[in-house]
């Protein structure tokens, strides 16, 4: 009887695991990892992520990504953000408030070469040498260089004097007409998101030192087509905010 009785023990909690984990998401060591609330830091050795750059914070959200959710905790410091920091739904990006700085890196531009067509992932240009994988550009010529006209991106890849990027030219940019690409590009970017929180932390666009955005494709904060999202106790510096 007392096997029997083990069996029906081990049954039933092998049926209530089961249906534990039907109802409230995996279990793992009888943690509800979904319930959880996810952390993670970035800035100094005792982060998570120690660095204090772009790269660093992205590094961080892309990991709270695959986890469903949850908190970036910026350690007080200053970022070089070369590219945008992108978020995914349901997260938190926090700083320590004033002490967090996210300060975009001095400017760079030159022009194509060869033109830069509708849907292209890449562009000739005549100098590569100030960009590099995980810059934040923008692409434009005289014809379009305004409005929702400007195309922007990530760096990918770069070989020799060809530039790889991530999103695809929504316009034909000609190199008779200044075709440009700089890597002006937004410090915080939520697209397409929703449940979003950014709080705590100072954004500083170096204005002086950079190409300008003109708002419709980027700014310090550039929120579009997302829902619920909040900024609250941010500040900022040589920034344009834009949420649309």
């Amino acid at each position: 009887m007392k096997g029997k009785n083990a069996i029906s023990y081990m049954a039933l909690i092998a049926i209530l695991l089961a249906t534990f984990t039907n109802l409230y998401g995996q279990v793992e060591g009888l943690v509800n990892v979904k319930r959880v609330e996810q952390i993670i830091t970035v800035g100094g050795s005792t982060a998570d992520v120690p660095g204090f750059s772009s790269e660093a914070i992205q590094i961080a959200l892309d990991a709270i990504k695959t986890r469903g959710g949850g908190t970036v905790k910026l350690n007080p410091g200053t970022y070089n953000i070369i590219g945008s920091v992108r978020l995914s739904s349901h997260t938190k990006l926090t700083g320590a408030g004033k002490s967090t700085i996210l300060k975009k890196c001095d400017g760079f531009k030159t022009s194509f070469i060869v033109d830069a067509d509708w849907g292209m992932l890449k562009a000739v240009v005549k100098d590569a040498s100030g960009f590099k994988r995980g810059m934040g550009i923008e692409l434009y010529d005289d014809k379009n260089r305004h409005g929702y006209d400007v195309s922007t991106a990530v760096i990918t890849d770069i070989q020799d004097n060809v530039i790889y990027f991530d999103n695809r030219n929504i316009h034909d940019y000609y190199a008779g007409l200044n075709g440009t690409i700089s890597n002006a590009c937004s410090i915080i970017e939520a697209v397409e998101v929703e449940e979003v929180t950014i709080s705590n932390l100072v954004i500083e666009g170096n204005k002086a030192n950079n190409d300008s955005l003109n708002g419709c494709r980027g700014g310090g904060v550039f929120i579009q087509k997302s829902r619920n999202c909040l900024v609250e106790k941010c500040s900022g510096k040589r920034l344009q905010w834009r949420f649309i």
